[in-house]
């Protein structure tokens, strides 16, 4: 599971997109895919062979972008056997998504380590309760701290293929990207089920203009990943990409998808509000739009920035794309006071 995106654009002026023009606009949105992609860290519930018919079900829980729904099972385990090691893990790494997606590092994330340190005093050998205190401090930024909990993991499973991933994408929100695709590679060779190491290595292909090997990594997720959020990011991803080509139709086609698999995923509609403004700007159009078309696509724009906003008020690149919007509609000193919140969300966005 990943933390809701948070991927600041510094606005030069108000009217960036319409002096630019299309070019400027792709360019700056698959720069957000490439931040995106840098801060996502899904985490997953363990699936360790054996695991209860409970910790079962709130994995599928999980997978569907329920973590209600999975933290009432854990609880529910957990209030029949508070010393339940295997539950104890899942409601840390539900805690601290819940945490990441929420914007609540710090308050979920020291209850997820919390439920991890009580898991390694039951059991100093599970892999997976150093996997889960790594995760923890690693929404938190505390990275050195993650790193000595993921070496533990590894240490103690080498084939622990979820430790050697989140070991590589600390290294990677740390600017290591050496480190960083060397784990992502030792993750893939432990397991080729790692989905998350694919979207690692997608983002730095992104960052090397590597766009094809990207596009097939990110279609692996988007193809077969079990997880409904994993599969929406790539989504947003996959549309990112194809706008940077200019296959406009391909892009809305994977934007729409990823607001359906999880309508609660800010990135989603960010894509399709920022599509639809290009496409209102577009020059090249055959047949040539109309002014009423046009119209259209900037009203369809801001319905859709409008819902992301709604899901994230911090999501900074969706005030920037609506005050091009009103922008491009005449609207100047409202895209001017859309611009002044933008500067308020900023320092909240990652």
């Amino acid at each position: 599971m990943a933390p809701a995106p948070r991927t600041p654009v510094s606005p030069r002026t108000h009217t960036l997109f319409v002096v630019l023009g299309i070019a400027a606009a792709v360019a700056i949105v698959v720069t957000a895919a490439y931040l995106y992609l840098k801060y996502v860290h899904p985490a997953h519930t363990s699936t360790a062979p054996g695991a209860q018919t409970a910790t079962t079900t709130a994995q599928s829980a999980f997978n569907s972008n329920n973590l209600g729904e999975a933290l009432t099972l854990v609880n529910g385990t957990l209030s029949t056997n508070p010393d339940d090691v295997q539950a104890l893990i899942d409601k840390s790494f539900i805690l601290s998504q819940m945490g990441s997606l929420g914007f609540q590092e710090v308050q979920y994330g020291t209850q997820g380590a919390a439920l991890a340190n009580q898991a390694i005093a039951l059991d100093a050998t599970s892999s997976e309760a150093y996997r889960a205190l790594g995760y923890a401090n690693e929404i938190q930024q505390n990275y050195d701290v993650a790193h000595t909990a993921y070496e533990k993991a590894i240490a103690l499973d080498p084939q622990n293929a979820l430790a050697l991933f989140d070991d590589a994408h600390t290294y990677d929100l740390q600017g290591d990207l050496v480190k960083a695709e060397a784990g992502y590679r030792a993750s893939l060779a432990a397991s080729r089920y790692t989905w998350d190491a694919y979207i690692g290595l997608a983002r730095i292909d992104i960052f090397k203009g590597n766009l094809t090997e990207a596009i097939g990594y990110l279609k692996i997720i988007y193809g077969v990943a079990p997880n409904i959020h994993d599969k929406a990011e790539a989504a947003y991803s996959l549309g990112t990409l194809s706008m940077s080509q200019k296959d406009f139709d391909s892009a809305q086609t994977y934007f729409k998808e990823a607001v359906l698999l999880d309508p609660t995923y800010p990135s989603g509609w960010v894509g399709l509000g920022s599509l639809d403004y290009i496409r209102a700007i577009d020059a090249s159009s055959t047949p040539a739009l109309s002014a009423a078309d046009r119209s259209q696509y900037v009203v369809d724009s801001k319905t859709a920035l409008t819902t992301a906003l709604k899901l994230n008020p911090n999501q900074s690149l969706a005030y920037f794309q609506m005050a091009e919007d009103l922008s491009l509609i005449g609207k100047k000193t409202d895209a001017l006071k859309v611009i002044a919140a933008a500067k308020t969300a900023v320092p909240n966005d990652i």
